[in-house]
């Protein structure tokens, strides 16, 4: 309200000092305006939707399934299992099962006295995931085009008091792009048992682990009084395979439909060169934005077209926002009379962004820019 107590006091003010150069008189105008509207497309990285474990159970393996060291327990591999303790046997000595011939390796100790030595390889598998989400933002900037109307009073010689309506409207959309990928990486465990069997019973298996003939080793240090050095208490290695394709994905895509009313109040002051009229305008505008965002994400298990998961939101409003402009325009009159021209002008127009928000997607819409006009007007007394 004070912008327009100002700028009507400083149309008051021209007329005065001018009435003896021009009558004043309504105009009016009609042309198109181009200008750009900038969308700043954000992913939120902390949504749940982007949680790949609430949609997909990870694969299942015997896991890191530790060592035998004694006890009632018993740890299964693959390719048998271990435990528990060896009753027929002293403490640090287990029984257990070994289901092929491939698992027996020789024993750094080797067989001969009293003892048949062997080592056992038993394996286990287990699967890890590396998430890894793109939080990168994507901008999308959409130029439009639009009729454009304006309107204005002569307070003085190039001084006018004008108004107008300008509708545009734009495009924007982030594509369709991976946001999320979980990579399956596989660990696989060899654990090794030592194996100590009598030497007149010799090497028992694969088979059954059990009796007073072999037993395994579970802990060298109490075997060691007994049996002699050289044994070991079971160890273990891992070689970790890493995934090189997803094995869960997520794509996403945001589409972004934006208009813009705008309506000026503003002052033009000018000076008068021939038929040409050149202006210095400013003032204050009144923004109508009207949006509609759409969102969508799909997450998919590798090997698979159809999604696992789909979800899919919308947020659409028309919030009302203030702004300012300035710029240049330049009129040119196409008769003696004054009364028919041709416009043009280039202006800078701010207004506070709008933010809109779609599930996983955030946006910032930002319609200040440059703005052009060309248009036709008519001078109306």
């Amino acid at each position: 309200m004070r912008l327009l107590v100002a700028i009507l006091a400083l149309g008051t003010v021209a007329r005065s000092a001018h009435a003896d150069e021009t009558s004043s008189g309504w105009f009016f105008s009609v042309g198109t305006s181009i200008r750009s509207i900038q969308s700043g497309f954000q992913l939120n990285p902390s949504s749940p939707m982007l949680d790949w474990q609430h949609f997909f159970v990870p694969r299942a393996a015997q896991g890191d399934t530790g060592l035998y060291t004694g006890g009632a327990d018993t740890i299964q591999y693959l390719g048998g299992f271990v435990g528990p303790q060896n009753p027929d046997l002293p403490v640090g000595l287990a029984q257990g099962q070994v289901d092929s011939s491939t698992q027996i390796l020789p024993h750094p100790v080797g067989t001969g006295g009293a003892f048949a030595n062997a080592v056992i390889a038993y394996g286990a598998t287990a699967f890890e995931y590396r998430p890894e989400t793109d939080a990168g933002g994507v901008a999308d900037e959409g130029t439009g085009a639009g009729p454009s109307f304006q309107w204005g009073y002569r307070l003085a010689d190039t001084v006018n008091l004008v108004s107008g309506w300008t509708f545009l409207s734009t495009n924007h959309t982030t594509g369709s792009d991976r946001v999320a990928n979980v990579f399956e990486d596989q660990l696989n465990f060899t654990i090794l048992y030592d194996y100590i069997a009598d030497a007149n019973s010799g090497i028992q298996i694969p088979g059954t682990v059990n009796g007073q003939e072999q037993g395994i080793v579970s802990n060298a240090d109490l075997l060691t009084p007994i049996y002699g050095p050289g044994y070991e208490s079971p160890r273990r290695s891992v070689d970790v395979a890493k995934g090189r394709e997803a094995r869960f994905y997520a794509v996403s895509r945001a589409d972004l439909e934006v208009s813009l009313q705008e309506i000026p109040f503003g002052i033009e002051i000018g000076h008068r060169v021939g038929p040409l009229e050149c202006y210095l305008t400013g003032g204050a505008t009144l923004n109508l934005i009207d949006y509609d965002l759409t969102s969508r994400l799909d997450w998919f298990e590798s090997g698979l077209s159809t999604p696992r998961f789909s979800g899919s939101w919308r947020d659409t409003g028309n919030p009302l926002k203030a702004g300012l402009f300035g710029g240049l325009t330049a009129k040119l009159f196409l008769n003696d009379s004054k009364r028919i021209y041709v416009e043009g002008s280039t202006s800078y127009r701010w207004v506070d962004p709008v933010h809109a928000s779609a599930g996983i997607v955030d946006v910032e819409i930002d319609v200040s820019s440059w703005e052009g006009r060309f248009g036709f007007g008519i001078v109306l007394d």
